[in-house]
């Protein structure tokens, strides 16, 4: 049997044991706890949003850096109707000689006035010096071509004008009167 004194000292001993058992758990799980991860590296900046530029309209007046094509095109006695139709085209030539057409560089006329019609297209910088390229005029966008350009080069130098003057000569087969349909 146990005394009086002696009742004390077992829960004692029984809470430091207890306590020892929890302590040497604690120390156990520390050591067969993974090493803590390397510190992450820094996160890159959040990019900003910037609005993407519009395409230049075909109008636009040159800058510096801008290199434009200009289609002059002079036709005598065609009915404003006839102005508004108009379609234009640029065709490029491969080695063989074969025309085909320059996807995105079709459209009417930009601005008529006194018999003279203008179609401007900006030339990206990849494209300067190249061709040969030709400049088509059309009755209406899908009809039929009444008018061409000579062969030519895309300008060489940034911030070039280069105008392609054609003119419409009328005679027994095309009738300015037809393009007024």
């Amino acid at each position: 049997m146990q005394t009086e004194d002696e009742a004390p000292n077992l829960v004692r001993r029984s809470r430091q044991a207890i306590l020892a058992a929890c302590l040497g758990l604690f120390i156990a799980f520390a050591l067969l706890a993974p090493a803590p991860a390397a510190a992450l590296p820094p996160r890159p900046p959040t990019p900003t949003v910037t609005p993407r530029p519009t395409p230049p309209t075909p109008t636009a007046q040159p800058s510096p850096r801008r290199t434009l094509i200009m289609l002059v095109f002079t036709a005598p006695e065609i009915s404003p109707a006839g102005w508004q139709a108009l379609w234009t085209g640029i065709q490029w030539q491969d080695a063989i000689g074969a025309w085909h057409d320059v996807e995105g560089w079709q459209g009417a006329l930009d601005e008529i006035a006194r018999g003279v019609g203008k179609k401007t297209w900006v030339v990206a910088e990849g494209h300067l010096g190249s061709g040969p390229f030709r400049w088509l005029v059309y009755a209406r966008q899908g009809d039929d071509v009444v008018a061409a350009s000579q062969p030519f080069y895309l300008p060489s130098a940034a911030g070039d004008i280069y105008e392609v003057r054609v003119i419409l000569d009328c005679d027994a087969t095309t009738s300015p009167f037809d393009l007024a349909r």
